[in-house]
């Protein structure tokens, strides 16, 4: 397998990265230039889950990609990852252009098959400061717990330590049919047997009794039959007698009842022939009454028209607009008056204003004359002032001053007297004209109700024509109430008569239905009695065969109660039987169970013993992985280091690492922290080329630690690895001796 392309989008630091991986290459940069995110987008790809992940993504981004293209076995990959901030990891696989896996979890599979994700934690990719850890973690427990891990191994140890379960399972199976097999007799087989045969042959006998008992009840059961078909044949007699007998009563009652009703319809019908004669005076009289009802109407409509005139209140009416007359008069006087206020108020209002525009004209003038000194000309006369004249001048101005402001008062006191004098005025017309509308109203008010009045006359004179016309001649209301109640009564009577009179017919056709019904009554009742005299019955016949029947069916009882008896223990024994058979079955179960059961913890314990961690398939497996691993660690050591000294590096008997030299044995710790580092190199490619052919190593700053001189000791190292393999180196410190492709990052 190779390396082939790299490409990230939005990964830690990088918005975008390409790299080629192809040639191996070594990743140069300052702290915080995003190196080891590299080395971690591999991982990535190779990884499960995307959890751990996600703090790779670049600030401020929602999504990362990572792209992984590589080769295998003549063909081209190209694994697509992206990572996403809000919603799970999407992940493509393509080979040779074609999709094979278009979600984490398929693409997870095949990249598993591919290259172990435990392979690359463990052995490819080689962390910070974790060069030589492998070696250094070596010791006697953990390098076998370590080296059993990387084998596959703990799965066989898992296995053993799961099976002493099943076995502690079949010990304790075999110990409950131990002690359930303790609960039957020591000859168990022989007494259950035994048992089940003295059931079997008291079953035998009792079935064949119960079967004697069957037959004799069988035989009654037919004489019970015979007398039981007699018995129903008198009942049925009995029952034809009573139900005729049953009839005959019947029919006496119904004829009962229609001579009854005969006899009703009979007297109803001669009272209809008088109401006949009695409806015909009724009728006249009605004829006569009738009149009364269309007086009483009239006489209504007449008292309402009665009501409405005297509620339309017309001299009231005319009494108030004589009265509004009267007031009206005074409106035109105080119209005229108003007027005349109103035109000495506009001239005492003209003339104040006059005064105030001459007083303030004096004002100035008196401020001009304060201004002059004596080379100006009086500004009234002309002439050139002299202070006599312009003291003059003041003088008479505040004098004429003096009386407009007299002038003035007055003014404002009589414009004001005449303000109010209008205010009054104005107050009794606007009095006045409110009566004014409502005179006029009132006049056409009057004059609408005297022609519904005049109307209202002539309705009444109409109603008066009328009732003499009907025959009134003033009886008064009372008497004609008491004619329209006799009118109704009347009526009533009529109506009642006259639907007797049409019940008439059905009455008619009522009393030949009855007389028809009481003649074939008569005739039925003859055929029944005689029908009665044909049947022959006795009840002491009845008698006799219902207490034979009874017998019969006592005897039967008696003889199936004894038979029940026999089921009942016909039904003992079959439980016997059971049980006793049930017993045999569990104690041959159990027995056989105990059997079985003890098979199986022989096979368990012989099985277990092939998966102990320190025997059987385990101790195959890891000593031929360890001397497997010998040879290969010594051959790549040895490629390694050239020292001539160095015969064999191999695991001890107890998991430790030695270094076989010709001068003997040496401990790990004796060797130069090159050869260390040489040695830590070595077994990892060692172990990679047993678990999984896959020759690339993935070193995150492995210079960081060392000096000079031994950083240059491990580039040459690297140089030959990278010569059989690949190599993905990340540091922040340059290597002179380190030959491989170079890339630079920028700094933050």
């Amino acid at each position: 397998m190779r390396l082939l392309t790299l490409e990230l989008e939005n990964w830690s630091c990088h918005s975008s990265l390409s790299l080629d991986l192809s040639s191996g290459l070594q990743i140069e940069g300052r702290n915080g230039s995003g190196k080891s995110s590299i080395l971690e987008a591999i991982r990535f790809v190779f990884a499960e889950t995307a959890r751990k992940y996600t703090g790779r993504l670049k600030n401020g981004e929602r999504s990362a990609r990572v792209s992984l293209s590589f080769e295998k076995d003549g063909s081209t990959y190209v694994v697509e990852k992206e990572l996403l901030l809000d919603k799970a990891s999407t992940a493509r696989m393509l080979c040779n252009g074609v999709v094979v896996g278009d979600n984490p979890s398929s693409v997870y599979a095949r990249m598993q098959n591919i290259l172990d994700e435990n392979v690359i934690d463990k052995l490819l990719y080689i962390p910070q400061g974790g060069l030589t850890s492998i070696v250094e973690g070596l010791t006697r427990d953990e390098g076998k717990r370590k080296l059993d891990s990387l084998f596959g191994l703990e799965r066989f140890d898992r296995v053993y330590k799961e099976s002493a379960e099943d076995v502690k399972e079949a010990k304790l199976k075999l110990e409950f049919s131990a002690e359930q097999l303790a609960r039957h007799p020591k000859d168990a087989d022989r007494e259950y047997s035994e048992e089940l045969g003295k059931i079997s042959g008291e079953q035998k006998t009792i079935e064949a009794e119960a079967k004697a008992l069957s037959a004799e009840v069988a035989g009654l059961d037919g004489e019970i039959s015979k007398a039981d078909a007699g018995v129903k044949k008198l009942e049925e007699s009995k029952r034809k007698l009573d139900a005729l007998k049953e009839e005959l009563k019947t029919l006496d009652v119904s004829s009962a009842k229609s001579a009854a009703e005969l006899e009703a319809v009979r007297q109803r019908l001669e009272r209809m022939s008088k109401a006949a004669s009695d409806l015909a005076s009724l009728s006249e009289k009605a004829v006569e009454l009738k009149k009364y009802a269309e007086m009483r109407e009239l006489l209504q409509k007449l008292e309402r028209l009665d009501e409405k005139h005297s509620s339309m209140m017309l001299d009231r009416d005319r009494e108030r607009l004589m009265a509004l007359s009267g007031v009206l008069a005074e409106k035109a006087e105080l119209e005229k008056t108003a007027a005349e206020a109103e035109n000495a108020l506009k001239q005492d209002e003209a003339s104040k204003a006059a005064s105030e525009h001459e007083l303030k004209g004096m004002e100035s003038r008196l401020k001009d004359l304060e201004g002059l000194n004596g080379q100006a000309a009086c500004p009234r006369c002309g002439q050139a002032l002299t202070p006599e004249h312009l003291e003059a001048e003041k003088a008479a101005t505040l004098e004429s001053a003096g009386k407009l402001k007299e002038t003035l008062a007055g003014l404002l006191e009589s414009v004001n007297a005449g303000q109010a004098s209008l205010k009054k005025l104005k107050k009794e017309y606007s009095s006045l004209e409110k009566n004014d509308a409502e005179y006029r109203y009132l006049k056409a008010e009057l004059e609408r109700k005297t022609d519904e009045e005049k109307d209202l006359l002539e309705a009444v004179s109409f109603v008066k024509n009328k009732l003499s016309a009907a025959g009134y001649g003033d009886e008064g209301a009372r008497f004609v109430e008491e004619k329209v109640a006799e009118y109704g009564k009347v009526c009533g009577e009529i109506e009642l008569l006259t639907e007797e009179v049409k019940q008439k017919a059905g009455l008619e056709a009522r009393r030949k239905t009855l007389s028809d019904s009481l003649s074939s009554t008569a005739s039925r009742r003859e055929n029944i009695s005689a029908a009665v005299g044909q049947i022959a019955f006795k009840d002491d016949d009845l008698a006799i065969l219902r207490k034979l029947k009874d017998e019969l069916v006592a005897k039967r009882y008696a003889l199936f109660s004894e038979c029940d008896r026999k089921q009942y223990r016909i039904m003992e024994l079959n439980i016997r039987h059971e049980e006793s058979e049930k017993k045999l079955n569990e104690y041959r179960r159990f027995r056989e169970g105990r059997d079985s059961q003890e098979r199986e913890l022989r096979v368990l314990s012989q099985a277990r013993e092939v998966f102990h961690t320190d025997k059987g398939i385990q101790k195959y497996l890891r000593d031929r992985y360890i001397s497997q691993l010998n040879g290969l660690l010594t051959y790549y050591f040895k490629r390694l280091n050239e020292n001539p000294k160095y015969n064999e590096i191999a695991f001890d008997k107890d998991y430790e690492l030695q270094v076989r030299t010709t001068d003997g044995v040496m401990a790990i710790e004796q060797l130069s922290g090159g050869e260390k580092i040489q040695l830590a190199i070595a077994l990892r490619i060692a172990l990679t080329e047993m678990l999984s052919h896959t020759r690339i190593l993935i070193l995150d700053e492995p210079f960081g630690s060392l000096d000079r001189n031994h950083r240059e000791i491990l580039g040459e190292t690297l140089n030959k690895i990278a010569a059989g393999g690949q190599l993905i180196v990340v540091t922040h410190i340059h290597v002179d001796s380190l030959q491989l492709s170079r890339v630079e990052l920028g700094g933050y």
